[in-house]
């Protein structure tokens, strides 16, 4: 069982990557298998101890990112900027959109307050 300084030495570590696909997925695993590994040998190990055995956690995603191929590390990069755009798009969209939608709703109310209902009582008389 993982103690919280392997925990958070984990999640820093996966925290600093600038994207998350199956390939990184992969080998954060295997990075985790490997420090469960090193856990085995040392059940106190603190996140001191891990930055001494593994490097700091930016160390370990700049050794992976050195590892990989750079057409994949571009495609990767390249797909976040793009969803990232889309998504600042659309929420802008929506911004706009539903402010439209408010603002004719307003002028809809004071429309509405605005007149004067006039009622009028009509009675008939049977004779």
């Amino acid at each position: 069982m993982m103690n919280n300084d392997v925990t958070k030495y984990l999640k820093d570590c996966k925290k600093v990557f600038p994207f998350i696909g199956d390939k990184e997925k992969e080998f954060l695993k295997r990075f985790q298998n490997s420090v469960e590994s090193h856990l085995v040998e040392n059940e106190n190990l603190t996140y001191e101890d891990l930055v001494k055995q593994m490097g700091l956690p930016k160390d370990v995603m700049i050794s992976y990112i050195q590892d990989c191929d750079n057409e994949y590390i571009i495609n990767k990069m390249n797909t976040k900027k793009v969803l990232k755009r889309v998504s600042i798009i659309v929420c802008t969209l929506l911004i706009i959109g539903l402010s439209i939608i408010s603002v004719l709703e307003l002028i809809t109310i004071q429309k509405v307050q605005e007149q004067k209902i006039i009622t009028e009582e009509v009675i008939i008389e049977q004779d």
